[in-house]
């Protein structure tokens, strides 16, 4: 395979640029809970600050929601299914939902978040165990590097979609 031709490496870094530009909020403002500049992390919450209404007693999701091993359910479906009842169920519409499976490479800089769950999809015939972040929050922006469709990542709320960005709005 021959190396990229100078007008590819030109695209690449223009790319490259404007995601940069559209996340510069995420970059360039200091990280409050690691106090790294730009944060490294691809989901830091600095909880006592950004949590403004936790629910109540942090009552545990529904297991008909939640589980998927031993029953017919695919990735995808399992992650709308997750997705569709944080936001419609538990929160009434009334926040931006994000669920992303927390190892596709991403950036996401959330404001105002509401809740975050930590999940994970099982499929022991498989032997899948697959990490993912559930974040209920009022705006913020989303950009995924990583593969997409519905096994990596699902969102419900007020959002304008270009590809791999989402820019989230207030409801």
């Amino acid at each position: 395979m021959s190396p990229p031709t100078p007008l590819i490496w030109s695209i690449i870094c223009a790319v490259n640029a404007l995601g940069l530009l559209l996340l510069r909020r995420a970059i360039f403002v200091r990280c409050r809970s690691c106090h790294l500049q730009p944060c490294v992390d691809t989901i830091c919450l600095d909880e006592e600050k950004t949590l403004e209404t936790p629910p109540a007693k942090f009552q545990d999701l529904p297991q008909s929601i939640t589980q998927s091993d031993g029953v017919p359910i695919g990735r995808d479906d399992w992650v709308q299914r997750l997705t569709h009842h944080v936001f419609a169920e538990r929160h009434g519409g009334r926040y931006n939902v994000l669920t992303v499976h927390t190892d596709i490479d991403h950036r996401f800089a959330p404001e105002g978040v509401v809740e975050r769950l930590s999940l994970y999809y099982i499929n022991s015939k498989k032997d899948q165990v697959i990490p993912y972040d559930v974040i209920v929050f009022r705006k913020g922006t989303m950009l995924r590097l990583g593969d997409g469709g519905y096994i990596n990542w699902c969102f419900e709320g007020n959002f304008e979609r270009l590809d791999n960005f989402v820019t989230f709005k207030e409801l």
